[in-house]
């Protein structure tokens, strides 16, 4: 049984931008649909010339349930994609997920939790990544100016206010917020490396507020 969002949490909408995935971006899929709090939306922003039968089959088949919204782009760009999620989502909080995730627990619930507790613009849950654990100790490290939070650690079990980078795999905005900042720069190509982290700067620059916090957690 699948929760919708009740009337003290935010709603949320999921953002997927994926470019040449197949089953690994219908395992994704499947997980996300299968969590009992559901998100209010899943959208794919697939860039993919084509992809094989099966997968074509099971996006198709969702997207005529109603179970996802499928959005073609033909030039791929990762922020462009993600903006064009952005624009389109229909809820308070956007959530943007990799196309290759599986969460921890309840993912869009503990994001709307968060959300919730404390007004922030942006909110990055736990990563582990591929061999990764829980990190018991700060994520922040002793680094300042330009570089401050360049070598964060996103498997940290430690929350954390105001953070200055974020990493867009696990990743909800507040909408408003993020398209009052001009959305993610679509100047940045290619992997767009660091593209999250510029992003995250014009939110703080703009008097907003950022926050990792473990409770919404994925492996990646």
């Amino acid at each position: 049984m699948t929760l919708n969002a009740s009337s003290d949490l935010p709603s949320v909408s999921i953002v997927i931008a994926t470019l040449g995935r197949e089953q690994v971006l219908v395992d994704t899929l499947t997980l996300l649909l299968g969590l009992r709090y559901a998100a209010e939306e899943i959208l794919v922003v697939d860039q993919s010339p084509s992809h094989d039968l099966e997968t074509t089959t099971a996006l198709q088949g969702w997207h005529q349930q109603g179970r996802i919204r499928w959005i073609r782009r033909e030039k791929p760009s990762i922020p462009a994609a993600m903006n064009d999620g952005l624009r389109q989502a229909r809820s308070e909080v956007v959530l943007f997920v990799d196309d290759d995730v599986r969460p921890r627990g309840e993912l869009v619930r503990a994001h709307a939790e968060v959300h919730a507790e404390g007004f922030r613009a942006a909110v990055n849950g736990q990563v582990l990544q591929p061999g990764e654990s829980d990190f018991d100790g700060p994520p922040t490290t002793r680094l300042a100016g330009i570089e401050r939070d360049l070598d964060f650690r996103f498997n940290s079990t430690r929350a954390v206010d105001d953070v200055a980078s974020l990493i867009g795999c696990n990743l909800s905005v507040r909408r408003a917020d993020a398209l009052g900042v001009g959305g993610f720069d679509e100047r940045f190509v290619g992997a767009a490396y660091r593209f999250e982290t510029e992003f995250c700067r014009r939110l703080l620059r703009a008097g907003l507020r950022t926050r990792f916090d473990p409770r919404p957690s994925i492996n990646h």
